[in-house]
């Protein structure tokens, strides 16, 4: 397979430079000449040497119907954020060639260059990479070439994406296999299972690649597949693995692990659904001390330590005192408790996992999501009507805005956003204040304007989260901005952010 190295192909994609080869292709960066940004991408090439009469024309038109089919499959699933978007496909030469976006981060290999991921850092690839390929599988899609280096936390919001799918590779090599004296065979390593070797592979397949990856992740080697002969497998300890490289894998992710990496597949979860399920169930399982343990020792104390009468006497009148104020501290725990939740009373709670937020909000009010890729919106909680000729509906939304990989200050963001409203001619109602939102450092500003000849007034609420910037905006008409203004507030004190764990 010769070298396309600093060539145009497709009429458009320049090839840069070499990113990986592979017995059946290569792997490029390549800049689309066509776009206006000159914007770089990632191409897969694959290549099917054609000699023994195997390449004829019939044969050439069966794989190539297949490559386009499997292509179209791979296209639909653009709409999720966490899988690099198939841009383009294209038969060229009698090469195939797949064009995706390219996902600026860093590969899981490249994670563990420094050292081997913990066990909490491992369970957030774990369940990330599960919640992508059940998105896969519901689309009846296998991604067959999941291992470290196809793994990437993204740069701009630290999401696991699964990059390099292996589904048409597979497809195309499994049909070329069919022909006469087919002169490429691919190589197998130990992420691939069994049943993918013999040309069967099923959704536990992509399990198998996953839990072997994340074993890697934590202990820096890869579980040996001892035999291949199905009847007579031998099923790959994890526990003497954990004992040869020194690395403590608790007893509950050492189980699900070992279900993942079972070498029969009918003992794998059949589902990246199932596979969530059980790990969530044991993030949620309290751990109970055990029902018969050995009393603690005494503890001796010394003559230069031995508590004189006088210091017992105090302790007891000390102690004698906290007892006394013991009932007056739960009375006020109490009222404490029912007062906030008295506050809440009457609202409805409004989840969305997708931003990890939280919020609660009048249960009169309608709430639409938006997800606009624009201007950030995800939901708006807007007041009903108070008569049919209201010219105007109180709403609060709520958006968040990806900052750049280098993020600014939550200050440096809010003069931004304040010369942007300056210029666009608005008028800011007193000065900046510093807040908190969801227990995080904000900033808060008001500020009026005009819009199809009604006077507006607006007030932002943002944080800036891990590359993030999270802002609950109230938008009322300036005579009733008051009126909600208490209902607003409590629905920001309301909001909840909680974040999963990133490395």
């Amino acid at each position: 397979m010769k070298s396309i190295v600093g060539t145009l192909i497709g009429d458009r994609y320049f090839i840069v430079r070499e990113l990986r080869r592979e017995p059946l292709g290569a792997l490029y960066l390549a800049c689309d000449r066509h776009s206006l940004e000159n914007s770089q991408c990632q191409i897969e090439r694959l290549y099917f040497p054609s000699q023994n009469n195997t390449a004829n024309w019939q044969f050439w038109q069966n794989l190539t119907k297949l490559f386009q089919t499997e292509a179209l499959a791979l296209k639909n699933l653009g709409q999720n954020l966490q899988i690099p978007q198939l841009l383009d496909y294209f038969v060229e030469e009698r090469e195939f060639y797949l064009v995706t976006e390219l996902c600026t981060g860093k590969t899981l290999e490249q994670h563990l260059t420094d050292k081997p991921l913990n066990e909490l850092e491992a369970i957030f690839w774990l369940q990330s990479s599960l919640e992508v390929l059940k998105f896969i599988h519901q689309k009846q899609i296998l991604h067959l070439n999941i291992r470290p280096e196809n793994l990437i936390q993204l740069q701009s919001d630290k999401q696991i994406t699964l990059s390099n799918f292996g589904t048409i590779r597979n497809s195309l090599e499994l049909f070329y296999r069919q022909q006469p004296s087919p002169l490429v065979r691919q190589s197998y390593d130990d992420y691939v299972s069994i049943e993918q070797r013999e040309g069967s592979p099923n959704y536990s397949s992509d399990l198998y690649a996953l839990g072997k990856t994340i074993v890697y992740a934590l202990t820096g080697e890869v579980p040996k597949l001892q035999n291949v002969d199905r009847a007579n497998y031998q099923k790959p300890l994890l526990a003497e693995i954990s004992n040869r490289t020194r690395v403590n894998i608790s007893y509950k992710l050492n189980r699900i692990l070992s279900k993942m990496i079972d070498e029969n597949s009918a003992a794998r979860y059949q589902s990246a659904a199932e596979a969530i399920a059980e790990l969530k169930q044991e993030e949620n399982t309290v751990a109970l001390p055990l029902p018969f343990t050995l009393p603690p020792r005494e503890k001796k104390i010394s003559a230069r330590n031995k508590p004189t009468k006088s210091k017992l006497k105090a302790d007891r009148k000390i102690k004698f005192g906290a007892l006394l104020l013991l009932p007056f501290a739960v009375a006020l725990i109490i009222l404490f408790i029912g007062f906030n939740r008295n506050i809440y009373r009457n609202f409805s709670s409004y989840v969305n996992s997708n931003y990890y937020l939280a919020i609660k909000y009048p249960p009169n009010w309608t709430i639409q999501e938006s997800e606009d890729p624009i201007t950030g919106e995800i939901v708006v909680f807007t007041s009903p009507l108070k008569q049919p000729s209201d010219p105007f509906r109180e709403s609060v939304y709520i958006s968040v805005e990806y900052l750049s990989f280098n993020s600014v200050s939550l200050d440096e963001y809010l003069q931004t956003t304040i010369q942007r409203l300056e210029q666009e001619g608005n008028k800011l109602e007193g000065a900046p204040e510093r807040t908190m939102l969801a227990n995080y450092q904000a900033r808060t500003i008001v500020y009026s304007r005009q819009e199809n000849g009604l006077q507006l007034k607006q007030k932002e609420t943002f944080a800036a989260i891990d590359n993030r910037i999270y802002i609950v905006t109230y938008v009322a008409e300036a005579t009733q901005y008051d009126e909600y203004l208490k209902t607003t507030q409590k629905m920001l004190e309301s909001l909840d952010i909680e974040l999963p764990f990133y490395n």
